[in-house]
């Protein structure tokens, strides 16, 4: 694993070093690109991210529009997949998980998903006419260039075991961190002190020219089925009901331990991997266990839950999808620096 874990590195090295002296070129988009990406594989609350900068970017008067891979989708190609109406034009299945619910949480920011991100710059362009271009886990997407990198890590575990790929969790050596014009630490309450220092001087180290910014990922609040016309409950209705929790993302872990800390009785938890596509002998077993494990509500995420709406769900179970927001701490100082990277450009 350490040979292959090396050969990796290198091979990444040698790929961004014919960029570097000119040998490979790339695409410039015609409006500011923005990236929001991890250094690792997934689990760093990507998402709530994303949405709160398209949203706070929308409120300040841009047009925003979404590019995304679209993992999962089954949808080939480059697509909108919701417009500027707020409306959606595919259900999650056709979009993959992860872009749906970004559709669903900023209502107005078109959302075009596909492969080839620069594709999807061009349909944008002919479509929206946008003034600024978020692109969702975009820090390893070379192939299109940004105006402004955005890193997300872990606060409690910035940089995994601190090797690449197939030994570690790290999509690239951490030295390459030094990309970055913002690293954003992210579940920095659920961190201890020491372990905020920790993150703190791993980001100086390698990426002191980085502005460091911190998130909470907060819960607020309980949605029920189905999600087309659902009410709203407090997290407060959690408190010492018996719960089973299903999740299918990179971190079930954190999920998992915001439940308990909304003081719910956790009996049992169905886990399956991230993106993973929900049969209806899923939700059987679900509702299996949860009746074996005498739960009252089954909880499970709102990237999971898109999954599930058009799903018959057991009629003797209460089914909520508890939503997460991320509060990113001088929210104002991360996108003033957005607009003026945008600015720069002389086109928003």
């Amino acid at each position: 694993m350490h040979f292959l874990s090396q050969l990796y590195a290198v091979a990444l090295d040698v790929y961004l070093w014919f960029e570097k002296v000119g040998l490979r070129r790339r695409f410039s988009a015609p409006r500011p690109v923005i990236s929001v990406g991890n250094l690792s594989v997934g689990g760093t609350g990507k998402t709530p991210v994303t949405a709160q900068i398209c949203a706070e970017l929308k409120l300040r008067g841009y047009n925003v529009v979404i590019l995304s891979r679209g993992h999962g989708a089954a949808l080939s190609g480059n697509h909108a997949i919701s417009d500027e109406n707020g409306s959606c034009l595919y259900d999650a299945q056709q979009s993959g998980d992860e872009p749906f619910l970004l559709a669903k949480l900023v209502p107005g920011v078109p959302v075009v998903i596909g492969k080839d991100r620069r594709k999807s710059v061009k349909l944008a362009m002919e479509r929206f006419r946008p003034d600024i271009f978020v692109m969702d886990d975009g820090f390893q997407y070379w192939q299109l260039a940004r105006d402004f990198d955005i890193v997300l890590l872990d606060t409690r575990n910035p940089i995994c075991n601190g090797f690449p790929l197939p030994r570690g969790l790290l999509r690239e050596p951490k030295k390459n961190m030094n990309r970055a014009d913002a690293v954003l630490l992210t579940r920095h309450d659920a961190a201890s002190a020491e372990e905020s220092d920790n993150a703190r001087r791993i980001v100086a180290l390698f990426a002191g020219q980085a502005a460091v910014h911190e998130a909470r990922h907060a819960p607020q609040n309980l949605q029920t089925f189905p999600l087309d016309s659902s009410s709203y409950l407090s997290t407060d209705y959690l408190v010492e009901k018996r719960v089973f929790v299903v999740s299918g993302i990179a971190r079930p872990d954190a999920f998992h331990d915001t439940i308990t800390g909304l003081r719910a009785i956790v009996c049992g938890s169905y886990v399956v991997a991230d993106h993973h596509v929900y049969t209806d002998d899923d939700l059987v077993q679900v509702a299996l266990s949860a009746h074996e494990c005498r739960a009252e509500i089954v909880v499970t995420t709102a990237k999971d839950a898109v999954k599930w709406n058009d799903k018959s769900l057991d009629s003797t179970l209460e089914y909520l999808v508890l939503n997460i927001a991320a509060e990113v701490t001088n929210l104002n100082t991360l996108i003033d620096s957005i607009v003026r990277a945008s600015l720069a450009r002389k086109i928003v």
